[in-house]
């Protein structure tokens, strides 16, 4: 259990070591648009094709609620698609994020789900990217376009 980020509620996390996770990434894009969920297509085809099981989430459910779904059933990343050439990929238990272009995608969480690499060594590799708030995302993700 963890708290909600509004600190009023307590939500599950199953904590399944990357390695025997059933399912080691879920894809979504930040927000409903054709382009972002034809990246998302694209990036689960490339897990899918790395060997690396995912799941896709293209419904309109906040961003937030889908993290807490994804945690709930014990899924170590999620890929965020909120541009056409990279996105950010999130570690369930510390839910930090790195951004990475969507080429290196599957390589990055197939080197940290099969134990080649520990998340720490990937935080290395990559820089941290902070969460923007909603309000923030929807602007970055409109001038983008």
């Amino acid at each position: 259990m963890r708290p909600s980020k509004a600190g009023d509620e307590q939500l599950n996390v199953f904590r399944f070591p990357p390695l025997v996770a059933p399912i080691k990434c879920t894809v979504f894009p930040l927000v409903q648009n054709a382009q972002y969920e034809q990246v998302a297509k694209n990036i689960s085809r490339s897990l899918t094709a790395a060997g690396i099981s995912n799941k896709k989430d293209i419904t309109g459910t906040s961003i937030g609620k889908r993290y807490a779904r994804t945690d709930e059933l014990g899924v170590p990343f999620a890929v965020t698609v909120d541009s056409t050439s990279s996105v950010t990929i999130r570690e369930r238990d510390s839910k930090d994020q790195i951004r990475v272009s969507i080429d290196e995608v599957a390589a990055v969480v197939k080197e940290v789900s099969e134990g080649r690499a520990t998340w720490a060594d990937i935080l290395k590799k990559y820089p941290a990217h902070t969460s923007l708030s909603v309000k923030e995302a929807l602007l970055s993700c409109k001038s983008r376009n």
